[in-house]
């Protein structure tokens, strides 16, 4: 009888995560050192993030406001067990919304070796505020970094990008 090999679920997370941090962190530096701005990682994210959701198959919900569409994202989180709702603070400012992610963050390895080398971190947790935002209500708003600290929490400036029409 042949010996089953048992897998090691956890070394194998680890790789994953692992590998994950590195490819943000290698898209990151591309962006800014050819690009001179965070714009096409924003954009490979984005496509990303969009493409995730289509092969999980989650729907994402009609919201009515941009707030909602974010607490929409929490809540999805937090039912699935990926980040607990507690790790993020949203505040609404006028239009603006700001967020606080508080440890633990999946990509916190990544934006610190990103910092480290002297670019901005680009958040994928607020990138996936901007494609819900998007996705339900159909408003376009920008993201930046406001305040870098994973190890006390990240604020992230969500705000509406003005058409020049």
């Amino acid at each position: 009888m042949a010996e089953e090999k048992e897998i090691d679920f956890e070394k194998k997370a680890a790789a994953v995560t692992d590998t994950l941090n590195e490819m943000v962190r290698s898209v990151n530096i591309f962006s800014r050192s050819y690009f001179n701005n965070d714009i096409i990682a924003q954009k490979i994210y984005i496509e990303g993030i969009r493409f995730g959701v289509k092969q999980s198959k989650i729907e994402i919900p009609e919201a009515k406001t941009p707030m909602e569409a974010c607490q929409t994202y929490i809540d999805m989180l937090n039912a699935v067990g990926l980040m607990a709702s507690k790790q993020f603070e949203l505040v609404k400012h006028n239009e603006s919304i700001s967020c606080t992610v508080y440890p633990p963050c999946l990509y916190a390895a990544a934006c610190r070796h990103t910092h480290e080398e002297g670019v901005t971190p680009t958040c994928l947790r607020g990138l996936v505020f901007h494609v819900f935002i998007k996705d339900s209500t159909g408003r376009d708003f920008a993201v930046r970094v406001s305040k870098f600290n994973p190890e006390e929490g990240c604020e992230i400036e969500i705000r509406p990008v003005i058409s020049e029409e």
